[in-house]
Formats: C-alpha cells, structure tokens, sequence
C-alpha cells in the first residue's frame, strides 16, 4: 500500500504460498481485465518456468519465450506473442485483445533457478516499460521455490494469492514475509 504512494504501479508480481491457489488464472483474468479498456498496453509473463501456465490458458504456442530470453538464446521480440484471441467456443465468441502481449515461459525449466537469479528480467522489465501500462508476472508459488523471490526484483509490487477456504493462515503470513 505504502509502495503506491512511493512509486508508480505498473509491474506487477502474481504469486501465493503454495502451488493450486489459482495464481495463474488471478494473473491471466487480471491481464484480459486490464486489457478490455482498449487505450492500455498489457504484458503478461509466465515467469513459472518449472510449471508453465499462461499458454495453456490463451491457448497459444510454448516454444520460445521467457527462458529463451533469460538464456540469451532469444531476444524480446522473439518471445512476444501479440493478437491474442479469448474464448474460443460458441457460447464465449472470440474476443480480439490486440493490446494484450504474452511473453510465455518457454521451451525449458531445468536450470529455471539460474535463469531467473541472472538479472535478466530486470533488463527486460527495463526494456519494455515504455510500450505498455501494466506489465505483470505469473511467478512459482513463493514458499515452494525462491524464483519468486528473485523475479520479484524486477516488480513495482506483489499481489499474494490465497486460496479462501483452503489455504492455511500461517502459510499465507510465511509467503507474505518470503
């Protein structure tokens, strides 16, 4: 809260305690959210690199993307996926988000824990700030791995997620604390 006031807002870290709160889809329901008002630029980043999900929820190609990047196999174009479609049945109609950009995680997690602490991200954060409004990162679960810790340099802030009902108080106050 205090941040705010600080700074200006606009990269934005996704996170929780443990892996199944629904992270992922809080991330990429926040970025479609963001970008149905038309005059914002929105980046979404799968900075999960061990548990990608942003593809699979957009529907869209894993091939290259942030590890690609963090490896210095691909640079940012390479990895930006833009004119991305929502719904894809009849119910839902597709809806055409040409100012949401996805940057996926890419084709390999194995070395994510070096990828993610080569400071990388913060370059690529730097670099993309001025073409969108909001930037936000889809991260691993806090408590499981310390991705989230490093990828949490490159945030203005960190929006935790808890599951209601399910997620324990005392690993909400730990993930908080991480």
């Amino acid at each position: 809260y205090q941040l705010r006031y600080q700074a200006a807002l606009k990269t934005i870290l996704v996170s929780s305690g443990t892996p199944s709160e629904g992270k992922s889809f809080v991330t990429a329901n926040l970025a479609v959210s963001l970008a149905r008002n038309n005059e914002r630029s929105v980046l979404l980043i799968d900075g999960d690199l061990r548990r990608p999900t942003v593809h699979k929820l957009f529907g869209g190609p894993n091939s290259l993307g942030l590890s690609d990047f963090l490896s210095g196999t691909a640079e940012i174009t390479d990895v930006m996926q833009r004119n991305v479609e929502v719904g894809q049945n009849a119910e839902q109609g597709v809806r055409d988000l040409s100012n949401l950009t996805l940057i996926t995680a890419g084709s390999s997690g194995e070395n994510s824990l070096e990828l993610v602490g080569n400071h990388r991200i913060e370059a690529l954060v730097e670099a993309v700030t001025p073409h969108f409004d909001w930037i936000l990162i889809d991260s691993p679960p806090v408590l499981a791995v310390t991705d989230a810790v490093d990828l949490a340099r490159a945030a203005d802030g960190v929006l935790l997620v808890a599951r209601g009902t399910s997620t324990p108080f005392d690993v909400a106050q730990r993930a908080a604390q991480a």
